[in-house]
């Protein structure tokens, strides 16, 4: 009955006027608070800093994932999602916020503890609490226990969950990994340990995804995969040599919406972890703040081959440059900026004929407007990327209507 009547109000919600305002950048005029919400739960697996591409491999004989690939059977997986920052503190702080770091951290006065924030900001797990979704985070440290957080309940996920489905209440639940995997950023890391990593990780994935199901709570949650930012294998144990490259930026994303998400689906339309703020107000009907700068991609859950956005944008700060980059489907531009002169740095690669970004194409003659279409395109920033058309909003509202009614038992 939540899963009918969850896919019956989200066709309410993407046909509505206020959706509309608030993706043209105006905050939807909500009353009432609670109330709102569609009854679903949300279980996030946050995963740190894992390689996308060692998750990717599902065929690698040294990998083994069979809870994630189980997991990966009853969901849409994105494979151009990307974080938009190569530091996992920096790109954590956009997640929470849904904001982009030079919004996030000049709001900000220190470094972020774990999902929570310093000032008064709304972060996701606060604005879940506020409209009703019970919070309850999971940290967990290779080297020590599972450390306490502020619910009062049990530190441990699984015990978490149970005691949540006993309530009969809905929760935003974290499981945070990222001290786990932040092994992974030693230089005496090997691939093999990564790989050994990686199947640690899967076990406690199965353990939280088979707590869901002996709960009877699958179907009535949201379960959200995915890890901060990425890395090669073979580059992790590298030094942050070139940080804006897509293979410290592209991240993996799983995301189940029982009913909605398109079982199995793999989409390759490009997405962004700030959007996942956005993108979980809506599911949930929570009002947005109207100053995010991510985009629900809710439609694409039950579509995953319409057009979607044109580029994704990362950040980076070093101690001499200031780094940003631009990535659509086949190209990569970034601008580097000194912090000491006015010295700039750019970069242009072709990812269709040279993945490992290994050419630099921005001074050749041939590529010069390509440099220039990007140039702007990064000028012009994330609002410039969007494809979102009303009237499209609204075809796909009515068509997930539909599926409403034939799910009705």
């Amino acid at each position: 009955m939540k899963r009918r009547a969850f896919l019956e109000r989200l066709a309410m919600i993407l046909a509505s006027p206020c959706l509309t305002s608030a993706r043209a950048g105006v905050s939807p005029a909500y009353a009432g608070s609670a109330g709102h919400s569609s009854g679903m739960s949300v279980l996030c697996i946050d995963l740190g800093t894992l390689p996308a591409a060692a998750l990717a491999c599902y065929g690698h004989p040294a990998l083994r994932t069979p809870n994630l690939d189980r997991f990966a059977e009853t969901a849409t997986r994105f494979t151009r999602c990307y974080s938009q920052s190569p530091i996992g503190r920096t790109s954590h702080r956009s997640v929470l916020t849904g904001l982009r770091p030079d919004t996030a951290w000049a709001s900000a006065n220190a470094s972020p503890p774990e999902w929570r924030l310093p000032d008064d900001r709304d972060s996701l797990p606060s604005l879940m609490a506020r409209y009703g979704l019970t919070p309850a985070t999971w940290v967990r440290d290779p080297n020590q226990r599972p450390t306490a957080d502020r619910s009062g309940l049990t530190t441990e996920l699984p015990a978490q969950l149970k005691h949540l489905a006993v309530a009969k209440t809905q929760f935003f639940a974290v499981a945070d990994f990222s001290r786990r995997c932040a092994k992974a950023g030693s230089s005496q890391v090997t691939p093999q340990a990564v790989f050994r990593i990686i199947s640690s990780l899967d076990t406690e994935i199965g353990r939280a995804l088979d707590t869901l199901d002996k709960a009877g709570l699958t179907e009535d949650t949201i379960v959200v995969i995915f890890s901060r930012h990425g890395a090669s294998v073979k580059q992790l144990a590298e030094p942050y040599e070139r940080p804006l490259s897509d293979r410290h930026t592209r991240v993996p994303l799983f995301v189940r919406v029982p009913g909605l998400s398109t079982e199995g689906g793999v989409c390759d339309e490009i997405v962004e972890l700030v959007d996942l703020f956005p993108t979980l107000c809506e599911l949930l009907a929570v009002p947005c703040p109207g100053n995010l700068e991510g985009a629900s991609f809710v439609p694409l859950l039950s579509d995953i081959r319409q057009p979607w956005k044109l580029a994704a944008f990362a950040s980076c700060v070093t101690r001499a440059q200031v780094g940003r980059s631009v990535r659509t489907k086949r190209w990569r531009y970034i601008d580097w900026q000194s912090r000491h002169t006015a010295r700039r740095q750019f970069e242009l690669y072709d990812l269709l004929t040279d993945p490992e970004e290994s050419d630099n194409l921005a001074l050749a003659p041939a590529h010069r407007t390509q440099r220039t279409i990007l140039a702007n395109l990064l000028q012009r920033g994330w609002v410039g990327a969007s494809r979102f058309s009303p009237p499209e909003t609204e075809r796909r509202a009515a068509a997930l209507g539909n599926r409403c009614e034939h799910r009705r038992p």
